[in-house]
């Protein structure tokens, strides 16, 4: 009697940490798999960002990755991905950074003679 009620205790105390062993698991891959959307979007928009020829295009670039980032800053941190996120918002931002300085520049084609202080299209990003 006594060896059936160990046993079902440790029956029951397996089970149960399985089912948690099992949410770890499941948030962990929740949260790769935003952070692999949102990186897919960045990576979006940074490529739009690259063949932008008008300053629209390339504002709605800018606009699009800086969503991105918002996406990665929502996302809960854990051992496994906070290095991932720190490392791309950071890149993200150098680029972000890289497209508002391009946009304070008056495009070239909209001026009648070229000036050294005009941007061309589309823009050189560094991101790497």
């Amino acid at each position: 009697m006594i060896i059936g009620v160990i046993v079902g205790i440790i029956a029951d105390t397996a089970d149960i940490f399985d089912r948690f062993k099992g949410v770890f698991q499941k948030s962990e891959t929740n949260t790769q798999t935003i952070l692999d959307t949102a990186t897919k979007k960045a990576e979006s928009a940074i490529s739009k960002a690259k063949v932008a020829l008008k300053k629209e295009q390339l504002e709605t670039a800018r606009d699009e990755l800086q969503k991105a980032i918002q996406e990665l800053e929502n996302i809960p941190l854990n051992q496994g991905t906070e290095n991932q996120i720190k490392t791309k918002k950071t890149e993200y931002i150098k680029i972000i950074y890289q497209i508002d300085q391009a946009l304070e520049k008056k495009p070239c084609y909209e001026l009648l003679y070229k000036i050294d202080d005009c941007q061309e299209y589309p823009v050189k990003l560094d991101d790497g």
